[in-house]
């Protein structure tokens, strides 16, 4: 973000600024997330902010580290993740970039994901090598792949 002012200047004035939210509780090391204010916790995780200018641009940037040590909780992981990031927008909504460095939970669902996706890609070269038989012959490779393909 631009570094042009004195809002959200530091480690402490961000993370006080996180605080601003009623559903969000940092304490030392974690960060405690809640659904509704009435709620109980829906997740504690830990938490760790990083922060330095970049001299050149005129820029701040602050590197928040989140981890989950428990696997059932990945959805409620994420939902951490998707209200810090709808926080940090907020400090400056025309300037503010957000990149995410690292991902794990995408690396989770891919996981979860690919046998499925296997098992799709088997049935349809199946699918599609019956056809070929069928309507083609047994040398329908031969016929229709391009040599340099082969």
């Amino acid at each position: 973000m631009k570094n042009d002012d004195s809002f959200c200047n530091s480690k402490k004035a961000f993370i006080d600024f996180l605080k601003v939210d009623s559903l969000i509780s940092i304490t030392g090391q974690k960060l405690t997330f809640k659904r509704t204010q009435k709620s109980k916790p829906l997740i504690t995780v830990k938490f760790r902010v990083e922060t330095d200018n970049i001299p050149s641009n005129k820029e701040r940037y602050f590197l928040i580290v989140l981890e989950n040590t428990k696997e059932d909780l990945v959805g409620e992981f994420s939902e951490v993740g998707n209200k810090i990031k709808e926080i940090c927008k907020r400090i400056n909504p025309e300037s503010t970039v957000i990149n995410v460095l690292w991902d794990d939970i995408g690396r989770h669902y891919a996981y979860l994901a690919y046998p499925l996706i296997n098992d799709v890609e088997n049935v349809m070269r199946k699918l599609i090598s019956k056809f070929m038989l069928i309507n083609v012959g047994m040398d329908w490779s031969k016929k229709t792949m391009h040599p340099d393909l082969a």
